[in-house]
Formats: structure tokens, sequence, C-alpha cells
């Protein structure tokens, strides 16, 4: 899945495969902070995409797990990177 977010970690936008993944649909997002949309996952996204926001450099190959709204039972593992 694909996303942009602005400075304030709101979606900016986003493909289907991760709104898909997120639970909600694309346009649920736009506008919408990571906390809004993912909160299971926002304490460990957040931080990341600050860190990229900081200092510019990307995040890569990070192993993230938790759940999300599409499958709140399920925990599920992703190799994220973060430009």
């Amino acid at each position: 899945g694909i996303a942009f977010y602005d400075r304030r970690q709101r979606f900016q936008r986003i493909n289907r495969a991760l709104a898909d993944i997120n639970g909600a649909p694309a346009a649920a997002h736009i506008g919408r902070t990571i906390e809004e949309m993912i909160p299971a996952l926002a304490p460990t996204v957040s931080p990341l995409l600050d860190r990229v926001l900081t200092t510019g450099a990307p995040v890569e190959n990070v192993l993230i797990e938790g759940t999300t709204a599409a499958n709140p039972t399920v925990p599920r593992r992703w190799l994220v990177t973060y430009y």
C-alpha cells in the first residue's frame, strides 16, 4: 500500500490497497491523521514518520506488527519503508 502524508501526518493520498488494509475507503482517509484511521498502529507508525519529516532521511525495512479495522482480531506484520 502507498500513502502520502502532510507534515501533520494527515493522509493526502492513499491507494486502494492500503485503504483496504486499514479497513476504510480511500476517501475516508483524506485529511485524517494516522491516529484517527489506524489507532492501534499509530504509536508505532507516527514516530517513524516523524523521524522522516524531521531528518529527511528514509526509514527503510522496518517490521511492524499490529491490527487494523479490516481484521481487528488478526495480528498482522508489515515490512515498511517511509520516505
